[in-house]
């Protein structure tokens, strides 16, 4: 079977989306991911399918420690707050091949995690997620997405300066031993962010705020094991039953050599463990989460800059 080579097209691509450009470290990608339900005959069993909803998922690795409002919106939420506003925010995917998609109405959906180290770059992949226009129907085109092709290709400016591989160190409160310590490898900054669909008649329209929280983990390199312990606060005195974690907890502070602040408010230490061998140093990987701060509203999980 022949084929022409015209059709086989490639390249790699930027995005655009509230203001913000992102070069990307590697291969992106856009899905169209389609919820729908079976149709079922007794006497057939499944003999179709119909279309319930649709979201787009659009994932790709920003290279650069730029434009962190867009990047990271959700860091002091108000619980219930809308992740879709009154007016569609495009986000616009252009390959250098000059194929271009444009995602009607986009939010992020899932803000990047981080490798804090000297081996690679910080920045883990950020999702955003289209959902319908505002007063859309699906059956109008371009409700969701348009696409274009031969279009003229800009790439962004890319600032080398905002490139992330450096040392880091780490401060944690007062607690003996963590005042001021760096990880034995790397930091890893996850995010626990709930959101909830917002639904008309079975199709998503919106998402909302249901909760957040920081976490961070490494493996420390100077704390001893005497000082992890007492800063676990599992046994001894003040480790009663039902004791909250933010009762012993501060703000953990890491800060890199060149740019990059990560600040986990109230942190408190939740898990901690230690190796044995000829090899591994002692220490294992320790967590730690943000938590609850009563005077602060929205509450702020963590700060970026």
């Amino acid at each position: 079977m022949s084929i022409s080579r015209s059709t086989l097209t490639r390249g790699p691509a930027s995005a655009s989306f509230n203001s913000a450009s992102f070069s990307f470290s590697g291969d992106s990608k856009i899905e169209i991911a389609p919820v729908t339900r079976e149709v079922r005959a007794a006497l057939y069993g499944k003999i179709d399918e119909t279309v319930n909803d649709l979201a787009v998922k659009c994932t790709g690795t920003p290279l650069t420690w730029t434009s962190l409002s867009v990047l990271f919106p959700y860091l002091a939420p108000a619980i219930g707050q809308r992740l879709y506003g009154d007016t569609d925010k495009p986000l616009v995917w252009s390959s250098n091949n000059g194929d271009v998609v444009t995602i009607a109405n986009a939010a992020v959906t899932k803000m990047p995690e981080l490798k804090l180290g000297v081996e690679r770059d910080a920045l883990g992949p950020v999702e955003f997620t289209g959902l319908i226009v505002n007063s859309g129907d699906p059956e109008s085109a371009g409700s969701y997405y348009s696409i274009a092709t031969n279009q003229s290709f800009t790439a962004p400016t890319l600032d080398v300066t905002k490139l992330t591989r450096q040392r880091y160190s780490a401060a944690w409160g007062s607690f003996a031993g963590f005042a001021n310590f760096q990880a034995q490898d790397a930091w890893t900054i996850s995010h626990e962010l709930d959101l909830e669909p917002v639904k008309i008649q079975g199709r998503t329209v919106d998402m909302v705020i249901a909760g957040y929280r920081c976490m961070a983990k490494c493996k420390p390199a100077e704390p001893t094991m005497a000082n992890i312990d007492a800063a676990l606060l599992l046994q001894g005195a003040g480790a009663k039953h039902g004791r909250r974690l933010s009762a012993s907890s501060a703000d953990l502070v890491i800060t890199g050599q060149n740019l990059v602040s990560i600040t986990l408010k109230n942190a408190a230490l939740k898990s901690a463990g230690f190796a044995f061998g000829g090899k591994p140093l002692r220490n294992g990987e320790l967590g730690w989460v943000s938590t609850f701060v009563s005077t602060a509203t929205p509450q702020q999980g963590s700060v970026f800059a």
